[in-house]
């Protein structure tokens, strides 16, 4: 059960980097905030680096890293920017459709077939991306939960997200099998932050002086960032793809709580029970479908 307690670090990890994200200067703009746990986080991957000393990855590894860097560059602005529009409650709950859309690119991609078990947890968990906005039934019918969805500017962009990450996830657990989870963190995080920084910098959307004024503000999003890469990295090598991801999900639950805590979000009845259900689903994963 070691992949289900690092996955349950890496959903922790990150509702509180997205907790900490929003929490940074209004000033920012989306990107320079998600830039901020990147840039923040990178030293200690640097450390890494220096320290262990991993291997050169394979030049397969190298081709996975092509193919990731402009879907996760056009991902993560999606997701910042969803972060910035909407409450933490209404949008990390819909990041559950994850692991569905994954059992379809995991299996063309890495051949990974969930059991039916599996894929129920992983189907339930999608199911409580519907309660979390079961109030708009009372207005439109029980088409008002999905169509909220693409009424609300956060979850729009969330549902982009979640289709793009089903593409990254599976490439990125092919590229973590080639480097090794600490070669995967040392090799292709320093790479892929330098990525972002030259592309939004060249897009204009970004100014380093910005970000690098808020220096004690940026400390702890990226020590958070690289807590959860890490056991991101190690999770999703021990088990299949759309199972770390249905338990990483859990994250909805922890963004509902965070949001109502530290943001006194409103309408926290409906999207604690819909966050329930995705919990709910992750068990059905772990008891008998894993």
């Amino acid at each position: 059960m070691q992949w289900l307690i690092l996955s349950l670090a890496a959903a922790l990890g990150s509702a509180g980097e997205a907790a900490a994200m929003k929490k940074l200067p209004g000033e920012l703009t989306p990107e320079e905030m998600g830039l901020t746990p990147l840039i923040f986080g990178l030293p200690l991957c640097l450390l890494v680096l220096a320290i262990a000393r991993p291997p050169l990855p394979p030049p397969a590894f190298w081709l996975d890293m092509a193919m990731l860097l402009p879907i996760s560059l056009a991902n993560y602005i999606l997701y910042c920017q969803a972060i910035r529009l909407s409450p933490l409650s209404l949008t990390l709950p819909y990041l559950s459709l994850v692991p569905v859309m994954t059992m379809l690119t995991g299996r063309l991609a890495l051949g990974e077939a969930p059991s039916p078990a599996g894929a129920a947890g992983v189907l339930l968990l999608a199911a409580g991306s519907y309660v979390v906005n079961l109030r708009r039934r009372a207005t439109h019918g029980w088409l008002g939960p999905l169509l909220a969805a693409f009424r609300e500017p956060g979850p729009r962009r969330i549902l982009v997200v979640a289709v793009l990450y089903a593409v990254v996830a599976v490439i990125a657990k092919h590229a973590t099998l080639l480097a090794t989870p600490l070669g995967y963190i040392a090799w292709f995080e320093p790479t892929y932050v330098a990525f972002f920084i030259l592309a939004l910098t060249a897009m204009g959307r970004v100014r380093l002086g910005n970000i690098l004024a808020h220096p004690r503000r940026g400390v702890l999003p990226g020590l958070i960032h690289a807590g959860h890469l890490a056991a991101g990295a190690y999770a999703i090598v021990l088990t299949q793809a759309a199972y770390m991801l249905a338990v990483k999900r859990v994250d909805g639950l922890f963004g509902v709580l965070l949001g109502r805590a530290a943001f006194q979000e409103t309408d926290i009845p409906a999207r604690l029970a819909g966050a329930c259900l995705m919990a709910a689903g992750v068990a059905v994963i772990v008891l008998w479908g894993a």
